[in-house]
C-alpha cells in the first residue's frame, strides 16, 4: 500500500489553465467589419470591400440551391450561414474553423452549425463551383441530422462518396480535368477499385469519386442520388448501393473499372506517352510544379516537395536536370510565412540575376524578390490596394512588374514600379485576368481572360479563358482563342514576339499550343496521352525562356507531376482545326451516354434560379450551440454505500468562431465530488484572450489491510481490518490567459490565475469476518490548511515542425516560461524545452533539451510535490512501477533509499536521442504501404538527472553509486498510430544506473515528442 502513497506524492501536481504546449497559430492579422447580406435561403457573413463580389455570390448560392432541391427532393430548412473571405490570406484568418487551413483547401462546409466558409478567388466561374461544391455538403449535413446516427454518420462514408457527390453535382459528367487523371489511371493500368479509392491515399477522392458518380448517375440516373444517400445513411455503403443499384459493390466497381479501361484506352492510343514528350528535366518526387526559365535557357526555378514535408523553390540546371539548390524554404525564412503555390509561378529579372515570387506575410499576399547569386531576399513589399496577388512577369526593361491580382475578390491587371513603388491599374471590372506575360518589346501585355460575349454578369455565366492582349499605348484589349469551348492559359511570348504559346484543351487533352500573330493561325506542339498540367486546371505549367526560346512544362504522368523541356527548334507544331464534337467526346465521364441527367440539364441553364433581391445589415455577434458534449449518469452501490456519477458539457460559439463559450459539470461518487468548469474565449482581434473559473475535486482513496482482533457476539475473534483512507483535494481557480501571435509559428502567451486549495481527509475502518462486516468507524482526519496561490506566467512559443504519423519528424519546436507564484507559498517555476529534428529521409534523428524546476523561497516546500524523472515520457527505463525495495542498497525505506531518490527532486534535466524509422506508413513514407496502422521503428538514448536546492547532483558518469548522479537508458521501440485516435509506444530499455536490473518491456499512450 506504500506504492500507492508514493505514487500520489509524486503525480499529484495543480497546474493552472494554459495554452497549448506546443502547435502553430492562426493569426488575425486583420480586423472585418462583417455585415450581413440575406437572401431567400441565406445568411451571407462578408466585409463591405467584397460587397459586390458577395452579392453576386448570393445569386449563385440561390441558383444552387433551386438545382439541388430537384437532387435531394428538399430545400434547407432554415437560412443557411455562409462566410466569404475576399482570398485565401483572408481565409486562413478565420475562426470558424479551428485548424490551421493550408492552400489546398478552397472551402469547408462544418456540420456542428452548418456553416459554409469559403473565399472568393477572383475568378468567377471558380467561386461559382466552389460555393456549389460547399452547398451540397450542407445538404449533406442536413439529411445526416435527420437520421438515425446524426453528423457522426459522416466517419463511416467513404470520402469518395460525398465528395465526388458534390464534384459531380457541381461539374457533371463533361470535364477535361478528370478525364486527365482517368486517363493517366488507364495509361498506367492503375484504375482503382471502389474499395481502394475510399482507402488508398494513393487515389484523390474528389477526382475518382467523380468520375465514378458520373458512371453511377450516367448508368441508372441522377434520381439515384437521393435514394443512394439515404440507403447509405441508414445501412452502410456496401449494403446502401446493393440495395438501390442492385449489384454488389465489387460488381459496381468492375464495371466502372471496365468503362474507364475501355473509353481512356481508346482515347490515348493515338496520343504520345509523357515520357515520349520532349526531354524529361525533374521526375523525382509527386509535385514539381510552376517551372519558370531563366531567360538564357540555362536554369529553371520550380515549386517542389523534395522534402516532403513543404513545397518549397528549387533551382535546376536545365541542360542536366540537377537540382543545385533550395532557394527558398517558407518554414525558414524570416521575410514571409508561406510560399504561394496552387496557382502562381515566379519570374526572371531580364538579366537573369533576380527571381520575382508570391508570397503570404501577414496576412496578405506579397512580393519577394531573391538575389539568385546569394541566395538572399533582398526586398518584400505589398501592392497597397491589392488585396492577393496572383501572377507576376517581369517587364523586359527591368524596372516594372505586371500583377495579376485581386481588390474585393475582383481580379484585375496592375503595374507596380520597382524603384519608386508606384502601382498603375490596368483593368478595373469583373473579369478574371491572370498570367500576365510581357511581350518582347515591353508595349503590350497578354493574359488569361474570361472576357467576351460568351461571359454575361447578369445570368452569371462565364466562358473558358481566351488570350487577351493589352496595348499598353492605348489601353486597347484584343481577344485570342481557338474556340468558344475550350480554356486558353498561362500565354508565354517567342523571343522574337512572332508567337504566343500557351496551354489549351481546345480537343479535349490539356496541350501546348502556338498562335502565330502574323497568320492568325494556331498550332499543336504536344499531343501528350494525360495533360500539361498543373495542381488546378489553371495552374500555370508553361515557361519559355525570352532569349533562347527553350520551353519547360509539368505535365500530369503516374499520379505525380513532371517537368519536362522542349529546344525553340521542337515547338513548331502542327496546324490545329478544332472539333467540338470530338473535345465533347474526349471530356464525357464514362458512360459515353448518360441516363436522364438532371445535373447536365441544370448546368446548362445558367439564369434559371437567380435571385437579386437582398438586405443587409450590421453584424452582432450572438452565442449559440456549437457541440453539446455526451450526457452520462450513473448510480453505484457497495457495501461502503452509494454513489452517483455522470457529467455534461456545452460549448457555444458566434458565427464568426470569434467568442467561445465552455460549460461542463461532472460529479462522480457524491455532492462532495462535484466539479464545473467554465471557460470564454475572444479571438476577434490579433490578441486572443479568455477566462476561466473552475472547481475541481480530486479524489483518492488508500487501502490497507491487516490482521486484527474485534469484539463479535460477545466473544474477541480474530477478524481483517481494511482502513480507507479517502483524501480530497479541492481545486477552485479563476484565471485569464492571452496569446499573442507573433507569426504562424511563434508567440508569446500570458497568463494569470488565483488558485485555493482545500483539502478533506476521512478514514473509515471496517473489521470483517468470513466476508460479513462486523464493526465500522468513520472518523476525520486533521488535514492541512488550505492555500492561496496567486500565479503569472509569461512563454515564449516557436513550433516549425512537421509531424510524421506518430511524432515530429522534421524542424524545431521551442518553449521558455517563468512562472512566479505567491501568496501562502513563495516560488518561481522555470521551463526550457528545446526540440530538433533533423530528416534524413525516411530517418529522423531527434534531439530534445529539456529542463523544468522550481525556485526561490518555497521552492522545497512539502506541500509542493516532487517531480519525478522516471515518467516513461522522460527517461525511460525507471518506470515507478518497476521498483520494489530490492532495488534499495541501503534501505528498506523509499524514502531512505539512494536509488529511488536520486529521481526525486524540484529540478529536473533531460536529453533524448532518438533515430526514428517509418516501418509502415504510404508509398511517400513508410518502408512499407500499409497507411491503416502506421508504425515507426525508434532506437533511443535517454538521460537525466533530479536535484533539489540542497541536493546538489554529483557528475559523475558512474553505474553504481549511492550518491546524487545522473541517470542514462537506451532501447528501442515502435509507436503506432490507433486509427488516428491515440499513438500507443511500446519499448524495451536498459537502464545504465540500475546494475541489479535487466532491460525490461513498457508501454504507454503518447505521440512521440
Amino acid at each position: 500500500m506504500r506504492t500507492a502513497k508514493l505514487c500520489l506524492l509524486i503525480c499529484l501536481l495543480s497546474f493552472p489553465v494554459k495554452s497549448e504546449y506546443f502547435g502553430r497559430n492562426k493569426v488575425q492579422y486583420d480586423d472585418f467589419d462583417f455585415k450581413v447580406l440575406n437572401t431567400r435561403q441565406f445568411m451571407i457573413f462578408y466585409y463591405p470591400s467584397e460587397e459586390d463580389a458577395s452579392k453576386d455570390a448570393g445569386q449563385m448560392l440561390e441558383r444552387w440551391h433551386s438545382r439541388f432541391k430537384a437532387v435531394f427532393d428538399r430545400s434547407l430548412p432554415k437560412k443557411q450561414p455562409v462566410l466569404l473571405y475576399a482570398n485565401h490570406a483572408d481565409f486562413q484568418q478565420t475562426n470558424a474553423i479551428s485548424e490551421i487551413i493550408p492552400q489546398g483547401t478552397g472551402g469547408v462546409t462544418e456540420g456542428f452549425m452548418n456553416r459554409i466558409i469559403l473565399p472568393l478567388t477572383g475568378v468567377y466561374s471558380e467561386n461559382d463551383h466552389v460555393l456549389g461544391h460547399e452547398l451540397a455538403h450542407a445538404f449533406h449535413y442536413n439529411i445526416m441530422k435527420e437520421s438515425p446516427a446524426g453528423i457522426g454518420g459522416a466517419q463511416q462514408i467513404p470520402l469518395w462518396f460525398i465528395e465526388g457527390m458534390s464534384e459531380y453535382l457541381t461539374i457533371g459528367s463533361f470535364s477535361p480535368q478528370t478525364a486527365m487523371w482517368m486517363r493517366d489511371a488507364a495509361l498506367n493500368k492503375d484504375i482503382p477499385t471502389i474499395s481502394q479509392i475510399g482507402s488508398d491515399t494513393r487515389y484523390f477522392p474528389y477526382r475518382y469519386g467523380h468520375a465514378l458518380w458520373a458512371y453511377i448517375g450516367g448508368t441508372y440516373g441522377d434520381q439515384v442520388i437521393n435514394l443512394l444517400f439515404h440507403a447509405v445513411l441508414k445501412q452502410g455503403w456496401y449494403q446502401g448501393i446493393k440495395n438501390v443499384l442492385g449489384k454488389s459493390v465489387d460488381s459496381v466497381s468492375g464495371d466502372w473499372q471496365r468503362s474507364i479501361r475501355e473509353k481512356f484506352s481508346f482515347d490515348i492510343a493515338r496520343r504520345d506517352k509523357p515520357s515520349e514528350t520532349g526531354k524529361g528535366l525533374i521526375e523525382d518526387g509527386e509535385v514539381n510544379l510552376s517551372p519558370v526559365i531563366s531567360p538564357d535557357g540555362e536554369m529553371i526555378a520550380f515549386l517542389s516537395t523534395k522534402d516532403l514535408f513543404s513545397i518549397d523553390l528549387f533551382l535546376a540546371d536545365v541542360k542536366t536536370g540537377k537540382v543545385t539548390r533550395k532557394l527558398v524554404s517558407s518554414e525558414t525564412d524570416q521575410y514571409f510565412d508561406a510560399l504561394q503555390y496552387m496557382s502562381s509561378s515566379g519570374t526572371w529579372s531580364p538579366d537573369g540575376q533576380r527571381f520575382a515570387f508570391t508570397v503570404f506575410k501577414e496576412g496578405d499576399n506579397a512580393i519577394s524578390v531573391l538575389d539568385i547569386k546569394t541566395g538572399k531576399i533582398i526586398k518584400t513589399f505589398k501592392l497597397e490596394g491589392v488585396d492577393h496577388v496572383e501572377h507576376v512577369s517581369w517587364a523586359p526593361d527591368g524596372e516594372r512588374l505586371a500583377v495579376s491580382g485581386t481588390s474585393g475578390a475582383i481580379s484585375d491587371l496592375y503595374i507596380y514600379y520597382l524603384d519608386t513603388g508606384r502601382k498603375q491599374r490596368l483593368t478595373s471590372d469583373k473579369y478574371a485576368e491572370l498570367h500576365p506575360s510581357w511581350s518582347p518589346d515591353g508595349r503590350s501585355i497578354v493574359f488569361a481572360t474570361d472576357r467576351g460575349s460568351e461571359t454575361d454578369f447578369d445570368s452569371l455565366r462565364f466562358a473558358p479563358m481566351k488570350l487577351g492582349v493589352l496595348n499598353l499605348d492605348n489601353g486597347n484589349i484584343s481577344l485570342i482563342s481557338m474556340t468558344a469551348w475550350a480554356k486558353h492559359i498561362n500565354p508565354q511570348y517567342s523571343p522574337d514576339g512572332s508567337s504566343i504559346y500557351f496551354i489549351s484543351d481546345a480537343d479535349g487533352f490539356s496541350d501546348i499550343y502556338r498562335y502565330s500573330i502574323l497568320t492568325g493561325q494556331f498550332f499543336r506542339i504536344t499531343r501528350i496521352a494525360t495533360g500539361v498540367s498543373g495542381l488546378t486546371d489553371l495552374s500555370p505549367a508553361l515557361s519559355v525562356a525570352g532569349k533562347s526560346g527553350r520551353t519547360v512544362f509539368s505535365i500530369y504522368d503516374k499520379s505525380s507531376y513532371r517537368i519536362r523541356s522542349f529546344e525553340s527548334s521542337q515547338t513548331t507544331g502542327e496546324l490545329f482545326t478544332p472539333d467540338k464534337q470530338a473535345y465533347l467526346q474526349i471530356i464525357k465521364l464514362p458512360p459515353v451516354k448518360s441516363e436522364n441527367s438532371i445535373v447536365d440539364e441544370y448546368l446548362g441553364k445558367s439564369s434559371s434560379g437567380l435571385q437579386n433581391k437582398f438586405s443587409i445589415k450590421d453584424y452582432n455577434p450572438r452565442l449559440g450551440l456549437l457541440y453539446v458534449g455526451q450526457l452520462y449518469t450513473g448510480l453505484s452501490a457497495d457495501p461502503l454505500g452509494v454513489g452517483v456519477g455522470g457529467g455534461v458539457s456545452f460549448l457555444f460559439s458566434d458565427i464568426l468562431g470569434d467568442h467561445l463559450l465552455g460549460l461542463g459539470a461532472q460529479i462522480n461518487g457524491s455532492l462532495r465530488d462535484f466539479g464545473a468548469e467554465g471557460f470564454y474565449l475572444n479571438m476577434d482581434k490579433r490578441i486572443n484572450w479568455g477566462l476561466v473559473l473552475s472547481r475541481i475535486p480530486y479524489a483518492s482513496t488508500y487501502t490497507e489491510v491487516q490482521d486484527d482482533t474485534a469484539t463479535v457476539n460477545g466473544e474477541v475473534s480474530e477478524v481483517q481490518k481494511i482502513t480507507f483512507t479517502d483524501q480530497r483535494v479541492y481545486d477552485n481557480q479563476i484565471g485569464f490567459l492571452t496569446e499573442y501571435p507573433l507569426s504562424s509559428n511563434r508567440r508569446v502567451e500570458l497568463s494569470g490565475s488565483y488558485t485555493r486549495l482545500s483539502y478533506d481527509f476521512k478514514t473509515e475502518e471496517i473489521s470483517a469476518q468470513s466476508g460479513r462486516v462486523v464493526k465500522r468507524r468513520t472518523s476525520t482526519l486533521e488535514a492541512p490548511s488550505s492555500l492561496n496561490l496567486f500565479r503569472a506566467a509569461a512563454a515564449y512559443v516557436g513550433d516549425f515542425s512537421y509531424f510524421g504519423f506518430t511524432g515530429p519528424v522534421s524542424g524545431r519546436r521551442y518553449r521558455l516560461e517563468l512562472e512566479p507564484t505567491a501568496g501562502s507559498l513563495l516560488f518561481t517555476t522555470a521551463l526550457a524545452d528545446y526540440r530538433q529534428y533533423f530528416f534524413f529521409n525516411p530517418f529522423t534523428l531527434a534531439f530534445r533539451f529539456f529542463h523544468y524546476g522550481r525556485y526561490l523561497r518555497d521552492s522545497e516546500n512539502s506541500r509542493l510535490s516532487q517531480l519525478f524523472l522516471g515518467y516513461e515520457t522522460w527517461v525511460r527505463g525507471y518506470s515507478i512501477y518497476t521498483y520494489d525495495l530490492t532495488d534499495c542498497s541501503s534501505s528498506d525505506d523509499y524514502e531512505n533509499c539512494p536509488e529511488f531518490q536520486r529521481l526525486i527532486g524540484s529540478r529536473i534535466g533531460i536529453f533524448n536521442a532518438e533515430l526514428r524509422f517509418p516501418l509502415l506508413g504510404n508509398e511517400q513514407f513508410g518502408l512499407l504501404n500499409f497507411p491503416y496502422l502506421p508504425v515507426d521503428l525508434l532506437a533511443f538514448f535517454d538521460g537525466g538527472v533530479a536535484w533539489s536546492k540542497k541536493d546538489i547532483p554529483v557528475p559523475k558518469l558512474v553505474q553504481s553509486s549511492n550518491e546524487r548522479i545522473p541517470v542514462f537508458s537506451a532501447g528501442a521501440g515502435a509507436r503506432i498510430n490507433l486509427f488516428g485516435l491515440l499513438v500507443l509506444q511500446i519499448y524495451y530499455a536498459y537502464p545504465f544506473q540500475r546494475t541489479d536490473r535487466d532491460g525490461h518491456w513498457g508501454f504507454f499512450f503518447a505521440p512521440g515528442w
